[in-house]
């Protein structure tokens, strides 16, 4: 099997949040000091102790949270940094495959250019922060956990803790506030089944040679099949049971496009 690049290489450290785009590419939040909670209360110890200048100040973001992409094939080889990340937790994707990724410890969300070449802003590419260093703020935010768009574009935040629930007593008080940033994502369409689209799009369709999620069957794509060869379990796009040149062709006659 062709070698997927393994998590630690990229750096995973105590990943939380996840989304799914229409190219099928998984968005991962990559928190660094967030551990998966066993219980519903705080242990009594800040794991958000040294990061930023001060964990209710103007926070500094981090250099090593980010936001990592898996593509369709399974392979793990993206890390993105910046657009105001200092412990990501939630993510949502737009109906332009945007990425938006609430903080957990900045009353802040950034936003993150997605995999779709048709909606890149003019000089960015997949991956490049399209949110200023300290991301979009909000003094109505504390702590998220949880983020989603609406079919009108908006982006709704969850306080899913208040910001001293490290406090002496150990204790989670939980959030009872929403916070909602009116109108700043494209639209997705509601209920949402399968990957998030605009309202009235007609879904996308799957392209099997499109490996890398890039929107696009190209020089990559083939890359990665010439590498897998004779390997009966990657890259298999006729179901023969091996990668061989009947997958090469497919992959030919969708060359340039994503269908």
């Amino acid at each position: 099997m062709n070698e997927v690049v393994s998590s630690l290489k990229l750096g995973f450290n105590n990943p939380l949040g996840n989304a799914v785009d229409s190219q099928g590419n998984v968005w991962i939040a990559n928190s660094q000091v967030i551990p998966i909670a066993t219980s519903g209360n705080c242990d009594g110890v800040d794991p958000l102790r040294g990061v930023g200048d001060s964990i209710y100040g103007d926070l500094v973001p981090s250099p090593f949270a980010s936001l990592i992409r898996i593509t369709p094939d399974g392979r793990a080889d993206d890390r993105f940094t910046g657009g105001g990340l200092s412990v990501p937790w939630a993510v949502a994707v737009d109906g332009d495959d945007h990425v938006w990724v609430a903080d957990f410890n900045g009353r802040r969300i950034a936003k993150f250019c997605g995999a779709n070449p048709d909606t890149w802003p003019c000089g960015l590419t997949t991956g490049d922060a399209i949110s200023p260093h300290y991301g979009y703020r909000s003094e109505g935010l504390e702590r998220t956990v949880v983020a989603a768009v609406d079919q009108s574009g908006n982006v709704w935040l969850s306080n899913n803790f208040i910001e001293d629930c490290f406090g002496p007593n150990g204790a989670n008080p939980g959030g009872k506030t929403m916070v909602q940033f009116i109108g700043v994502a494209a639209p997705v369409s509601a209920p949402v089944f399968g990957p998030p689209m605009r309202p009235g799009a007609e879904a996308p369709i799957y392209c099997a040679a499109d490996f890398n999620g890039d929107g696009v069957v190209n020089v990559d794509d083939i890359l990665r099949l010439i590498n897998a060869w004779g390997d009966s379990a990657w890259y298999d796009i006729s179901g023969d049971g091996s990668t061989d040149v009947s997958d090469l062709l497919i992959l030919i006659d969708a060359w340039g496009v994503c269908g």
